[in-house]
């Protein structure tokens, strides 16, 4: 849960009331910044082929699986999810990566007019 500050946003458990992290709002300048490497990696992740796409998907579902637990305690910490059900939300989203990585090309693929 984040609650929000004149200064910072807090995340707080839920379940404890515990602050877990506290973070600065972004200034003007700073959400430039980010504004600007948003749209820098957008012109180059436009330029990248379907083939490459569907890897960075399994590459990230790869990632879910390696660091399931470590998430899913991160999930239950700051969202009051029961453990359980976020494990499954880990497998889920690394399941899901997988499957557009597998099927997400075949979706990009012109459809004829009829």
């Amino acid at each position: 849960m984040t609650m929000m500050t004149a200064t910072q946003a807090l995340s707080v458990n839920p379940a404890t009331g515990q602050t877990l992290a506290a973070m600065p709002w972004a200034n003007a300048q700073e959400i430039e910044h980010a504004l600007s490497l948003a749209a820098s990696g957008f012109k180059k992740w436009k330029m990248t082929s379907v083939a490459q796409r569907a890897q960075t998907l399994r590459d990230i579902g790869q990632a879910l699986r390696a660091h399931a637990e470590e998430m899913a305690q991160c999930i239950t910490r700051e969202m009051g999810k029961p453990i359980k059900q976020a494990r499954a939300e880990v497998t889920k989203s690394a399941a899901l990566c997988d499957w557009y990585a597998e099927h997400g090309p075949a979706m990009l693929n012109p459809e004829p007019t009829l």
